[in-house]
């Protein structure tokens, strides 16, 4: 890890996805069926994940396929399922430490064209939002 100072809301990142051991660093979706336990927190993050896979167009619903910016990409547990789900998807993470996850995740992937974008949303370059994604 390099030695430059990590903000506060990185480290809250960081630890959260060390001490729980999670790969998605969201809360979750928390149906009636589901008890409210730490056991249960990587259910219920998969859960929100199916779900927000669900709300997306079908992949191959445009011409090309479907363009997707996973905004606070995490550890890229995420935009992995959308590369495998057929999205032509990319990453926009700002702490460093994840983006490291991310790059790993994505240099087990032969060929994959995902960009990673390492940076805040409102910083992301130009060519990351103009008409980028669908």
């Amino acid at each position: 890890m390099s030695s430059r100072k990590m903000d506060s809301r990185e480290l809250g990142l960081v630890l959260a996805q060390q001490i729980l051991g999670v790969e998605d660093l969201h809360y979750g979706l928390w149906d009636d069926d589901l008890p409210l336990t730490l056991a249960n927190v990587n259910e219920a993050q998969q859960r929100y994940t199916r779900m927000l896979l669900g709300a997306l167009p079908p992949a191959d619903s445009v011409d090309g396929g479907v363009r997707v910016l996973d905004v606070g990409c995490g550890t890229g547990h995420t935009l992995v399922q959308m590369l495998d789900a057929g999205y032509r998807a990319d990453g926009l993470v700002p702490a460093a430490h994840l983006a490291e996850k991310v790059r790993a995740r994505l240099a087990q992937r032969p060929g994959c064209e995902a960009k990673l974008f390492e940076t805040r949303f409102e910083d992301l370059p130009e060519e990351g939002r103009r008409n980028a994604y669908d």
